[in-house]
């Protein structure tokens, strides 16, 4: 075996596991109870818009559509978004900071902050 395939064969397994991970992590389900809002903001980059939600003791997340949950309310789930209230959030995928990749608030209720 060459050098040239050995990188082939790397790539594509990389790849492969990359992906299969990606798609492990996206189905990733948790509930956060008592999520205090610090701020909110919109992250631009180039060609689309992520909204972020920073908490006070939970790290940052998304508020973006799924495909998965069927649910296409991004928008609107930010806009109802109030700083210094608290929320039990249900969340979607994984956090990676290296990738920036974020949780993805699915459903969210608010509640009175302890």
């Amino acid at each position: 075996m060459t050098a040239k395939e050995i990188l082939i064969y790397v790539v594509i397994l990389f790849g492969l596991l990359f992906g299969i991970g990606r798609c492990a992590t996206t189905l990733n389900t948790d509930e956060i109870n008592n999520v205090k809002i610090k701020e909110k903001g919109i992250k631009r980059d180039k060609s689309s818009d992520i909204y972020l939600v920073y908490t006070k003791n939970h790290g940052v997340f998304k508020v973006t559509d799924s495909w998965l949950d069927v649910d296409f309310s991004a928008s609107d789930r930010y806009g109802n978004i109030q700083i210094n209230k608290c929320y039990n959030i249900k969340t979607r995928g994984v956090r990676f900071p290296f990738l920036s990749w974020y949780k993805n608030i699915i459903k969210m209720e608010n509640v009175k902050c302890k």
